[in-house]
């Protein structure tokens, strides 16, 4: 059966009416009757009521939603999968980075290659290290930097992982508060603090949430922040305390910056390590392309 049957029997189930249907689908309402009705021949079974005014779902409709949802999505993604290979074979690269990419140097990384390879076309996808990993599965990305716990790593038996680079846990808190002056700090010394954290489904928030549990607490998160900016914004104005990595901090706190956020960095004890990897499939083989972005990444790591 046509694919595209599908496409239009999802798009009639949620309008319940072929003008409608046909005009977002561009196509004439004797064309989706048509193949409406193909359907239902070839599944020997209604789809649709039409017998009054107004067109409704079957019993037999109803079920077969999930399904049709499944091969228009899997049709998609086989689209953009078969897109993606063409692109690589013909020397553009799609390299999956993390949202705070600058703090680790990952666009430093892809300037360099560009500079050393340039007729080779890059493009970066940006998005957090579940959905990197995920985008490689699909084949969204044939390279993407993700990061995991040093002390509690994922397994991932279909990806290979490369060390990049590695950072540690912080605590922020504002220049007048007690503990600004510690040279180091547990974390159940902040247990009853305001939390200003990276906002949820990341895997930093995970990993910081996870620690304070392992510490006998569950934080109070008074803000969730999307930019790291806000998080040392909120921090230094007194609005509550923040757990981050290192280098996340590096950068904004550096002592030759004109403006220093008056705020204090502490490194936090048991130390907690996350680990930067670059990472790709394990079942097939890299693009020429793909190829040298890792023996770069290489060369440049002994320099």
């Amino acid at each position: 059966m046509d694919t595209s049957f599908y496409r239009e029997f999802l798009v009639l189930v949620d309008t319940l009416n072929f003008w409608e249907a046909s005009s977002r689908l561009f196509m004439n309402e004797s064309s989706l009757s048509k193949h409406i009705r193909k359907m239902e021949k070839e599944l020997g079974v209604k789809l649709f009521d039409r017998s009054s005014r107004k067109v409704e779902l079957t019993h037999y409709g109803k079920m077969m939603i999930p399904f049709a949802e499944k091969i228009v999505e899997a049709e998609m993604e086989s689209r953009d999968a078969i897109r993606n290979a063409v692109e690589m074979e013909n020397g553009v690269l799609m390299v999956g980075i993390l949202p705070d990419a600058t703090n680790y140097q990952l666009t430093d990384v892809l300037v360099r290659f560009s500079d050393a390879y340039p007729d080779a076309v890059i493009k970066a996808l940006d998005n957090d290290t579940l959905e990197l990993k995920q985008n490689l599965r699909e084949r969204r990305c044939e390279l993407a930097f993700i990061r995991e716990s040093v002390d509690d790593p994922i397994a991932d038996p279909d990806l290979v992982k490369i060390p990049y680079m590695d950072d540690y846990m912080v605590a922020l808190v504002p220049e007048s508060h007690p503990l600004a002056h510690e040279k180091e700090i547990t974390l159940n010394r902040l247990k009853d603090e305001n939390f200003i954290l990276i906002r949820h489904q990341t895997y930093i928030h995970d990993l910081i949430l996870d620690s304070c549990r392992k510490a006998g607490f569950i934080p109070h998160i008074a803000f969730q922040c999307n930019r790291l900016e806000t998080i040392l914004d909120l921090v230094s104005q007194g609005m509550g305390v923040s757990l981050l990595m290192n280098r996340h901090v590096e950068n904004p706190l550096d002592s030759s910056s004109e403006q220093k956020l008056p705020l204090s960095v502490i490194p936090v004890v048991p130390e907690t390590k996350s680990m930067i990897y670059l990472a790709y499939r394990k079942k097939g083989e890299l693009s020429p392309v793909a190829q040298k972005f890792i023996d770069n990444l290489d060369s440049s790591d002994d320099e």
